[in-house]
């Protein structure tokens, strides 16, 4: 009886929260039945600990044992769900769905809930017509995402990471301080990847773009620092050095990057330019200096330190 009581309480939270966790963290438990089978007992001698420790918390002695006892189970709590998500396939990740969707998803299941309950044929229907509703959203969102093109400048502090995504593909050029950092990775960049219906595996480097089980339409040019998408031309300054001829050059967009001491009228007269942008490995004191040169010359400038990601939908 006490074993089915966790079982079904950790099914009634799931059911309440998956919703959630699918829109905010775009990822399932799949072993959340055996993480709550152990979670929840422990959780609940923490919360009696807790208040059996502001109770004693007059005497000094009696609550510093109390208190390390309390501690040393919650690092059992903390180690038993790290162990159990660290297992294979504990987690089903990249699942995207928009806000309409989740609220969709608690309606399909509060039908459901009324169906159990009162036995009566129009919940089950209503049920079903929210699930094929939620099917063709799916279905379209999937046509949607092998139609898309976008060319980002991300937001990450001191970091330069630049990417291409066409269809069901895409190409990023990073520092590798940033793509070896799982968490940076994680947060900054791989979630939006999975807005737009991409898996880790659908994204490559400019050395392995031109795999050709892919059909990813970007034109790798000579040099690494200049590409060619959707018929527009970039240009990564990284380095002063890429500066050195004397013969100027036509670009659509310029990123410049890696705090370069250079004025915004050196680089006029050394590349035409339509969209300077400026990302977040420069400091924001040089980021500022630029910007107020590029409004003196009539530059179009973007700073994605100010602006947050430069992002352009191209369809």
């Amino acid at each position: 009886k006490q074993i089915w009581g966790l079982i079904s309480v950790s099914i009634a939270a799931q059911l309440a929260t998956f919703p959630l966790g699918l829109f905010y963290f775009n990822q399932f438990p799949n072993y959340f039945l055996i993480s709550n089978m152990m979670v929840i007992p422990i959780s609940t001698v923490i919360l009696y600990g807790g208040i059996f420790l502001f109770v004693i918390s007059p005497f000094a002695t009696l609550a510093k044992w109390a208190g390390l006892l309390l501690g040393k189970i919650v690092h059992l709590l903390n180690w038993t769900v790290m162990t159990i998500e660290h297992l294979p396939h504990s987690l089903l990740q990249g699942i995207s769905i928009t806000i309409f969707e989740s609220w969709l998803m608690y309606l399909i299941i509060f039908m459901l809930v009324l169906f159990f309950m009162q036995k009566e044929t129009k919940y089950m229907f209503a049920s079903v017509v929210g699930i094929m509703i939620l099917l063709s959203l799916q279905i379209a969102e999937t046509i949607q995402v092998g139609k898309q093109q976008q060319f980002i400048v991300y937001d990450i502090p001191k970091s330069s990471a630049v990417n291409w995504i066409y269809g069901n593909s895409g190409v990023l050029i990073a520092d590798t301080s940033l793509t070896n950092n799982r968490s940076m990775m994680m947060f900054n960049i791989i979630h939006y990847w999975w807005d737009c219906g991409l898996s880790e595996d659908d994204i490559y480097t400019p050395e392995n773009a031109g795999r050709k089980d892919k059909s990813f339409k970007i034109q790798m040019f000579s040099s690494k620092y200049f590409f060619k998408f959707n018929d527009k031309t970039i240009f990564i300054l990284n380095d002063a050095r890429l500066l050195k001829s004397n013969v100027p050059f036509y670009v659509d967009y310029l990123i410049l990057s890696k705090n370069l001491k250079i004025k915004v009228e050196e680089l006029k007269e050394k590349i035409h330019f339509k969209q300077l942008i400026i990302d977040s490995s420069n400091s924001l004191s040089r980021t500022n200096r630029w910007m107020a040169e590029a409004k003196q010359l009539g530059v179009n400038c973007y700073s994605v330190l100010q602006r947050g990601a430069f992002v352009v939908k191209f369809r």
